[in-house]
């Protein structure tokens, strides 16, 4: 339960942290343009370099909880922002691609533990009964940020790649003199983290644990299906598909990309409403891949419909999407180590974004080098048609995972 300011005060940079760094993953439309000029790389090899590094970012979920669970929330923090905002500075005065792929999966890996952090602080400080509540109201505020920093960005015309780091190192040197002031006395940490100092040996049993756990697993890569949307939309190829179906400019479809997000909000404060019955129920995921999966065909095979109809369209996979978060209510009837069993989650979830990003931009230069001056509109719809068709693969596996359902433990 919250029992002083100074817990309110961590949770709140959890959830600060959270949105930092989904952010900082998902800016990257905006200057996806800007580095393909600068290193003489093609569109597509650029995005896909930028999205790879949420490989590194999913890689690293368990190591990355465990370290976690031994340095305590202070040192974690503190640490990882100032290292992130150190090789931010650093990635800016290079002009070698080969330091830039570096350099990008390095910050990626230091902010990549940060929604543990969030889940972690959230479940130890606040009422267990509003755990979901709560990781769905992180994901309607990281939304929030992103319509709002993106449209503010496209507006500005600021596309330039190292004026965006330049401004992410800053925020991060600034949060790292924060998370050291508000864990300065570490009572928090002595209390919760250092009591759970797992040994190799403990954390290969609990992993074992949790690959056992059929319904966790169903749940997670039914939540992956949902989540690999967003880096899609928010890095290079769906505002190239609406730029290039609509003939339209690209920071005009950065901007109308924008609804899938307005969807998302939508989506969760409709969740966070309802009963969390409905919360641990396996067929919501189930249905919001089915709508998701309609939605997204429509809009590719069909994208000479109508700006209101399209935007209609987005705000529905948008409020399909939105329930992947909901995949973490499941560790309220689970007596799994916290960081760990969201760490295992969280892998399943972020790794869909690269590998799906991976496979769209295979298909795509595989057929034709993807320079942005000459993409093509059937180039791009055939390279989205795979994100229906991966979700369609991840509902007929996610559900026969969670058909074999065990008890749930009670508190």
């Amino acid at each position: 339960m919250v029992k002083n300011r100074q817990d309110i005060a961590r949770f709140v940079l959890g959830l600060i942290s959270v949105i930092f760094m989904y952010s900082f993953n998902l800016v990257s439309s905006c200057f996806i343009l800007d580095m393909s000029d600068e290193f003489g790389v093609s569109a597509g090899i650029a995005g896909l370099i930028l999205s790879s590094s949420l490989l590194c970012n999913a890689l690293a979920q368990i190591p990355g909880s465990a370290i976690l669970m031994r340095l305590g929330t202070k040192n974690f923090l503190s640490r990882s922002y100032f290292a992130f905002a150190i090789i931010a500075l650093l990635l800016v005065q290079s002009k070698s691609i080969v330091l830039f792929i570096i350099g990008r999966f390095l910050m990626s890996a230091c902010i990549s533990i940060h929604f543990v952090v969030y889940a972690t602080l959230t479940k130890k400080i606040m009422p267990l009964s509003m755990f979901s509540r709560l990781m769905i109201l992180s994901e309607g505020l990281v939304m929030l940020v992103e319509i709002v920093f993106n449209y503010s960005l496209a507006s500005l015309g600021i596309f330039s790649w190292k004026l965006i780091f330049k401004g992410y190192a800053v925020v991060g040197m600034l949060l790292s003199v924060t998370s050291y002031l508000i864990f300065y006395y570490d009572q928090f940490d002595m209390k919760h983290v250092k009591n759970v100092q797992y040994k190799s040996k403990q954390m290969f049993q609990v992993m074992h644990t949790l690959l056992s756990d059929r319904e966790l697993i169903g749940r997670s890569i039914l939540a992956a299906s949902l989540f690999m949307i967003l880096p899609i939309v928010y890095g290079l190829w769906w505002p190239t598909f609406i730029s290039v179906s609509k003939g339209i400019a690209f920071n005009q479809a950065v901007m109308q990309s924008q609804w899938i997000a307005f969807g998302i909000i939508v989506g969760n404060i409709i969740f966070c409403c309802v009963d969390n019955k409905y919360h641990d129920s396996n067929d919501l995921f189930i249905w919001s891949n089915i709508v998701s999966i309609v939605s997204l065909t429509m809009m590719l095979y069909y994208p000479t419909l109508s700006n209101i109809v399209m935007d209609l369209l987005m705000i529905v996979v948008g409020i399909a999407c939105s329930t992947s978060v909901i995949a973490f209510s499941i560790l309220r009837s689970r007596d799994y180590p916290n960081e760990l069993s969201v760490g295992f989650i969280n892998t399943f979830i972020v790794i869909s974004a690269p590998l799906t990003q991976v496979l769209i931009t295979f298909v795509m230069e595989s057929i034709y080098p993807l320079w942005f001056a000459n993409t093509h509109y059937h180039l791009v719809q055939l390279g989205l048609l795979m994100c229906p068709l991966i979700q369609l693969l991840a509902l007929v596996f996610g559900s026969l995972f969670i058909s074999y359902q065990r008890p749930r433990l009670s508190h």
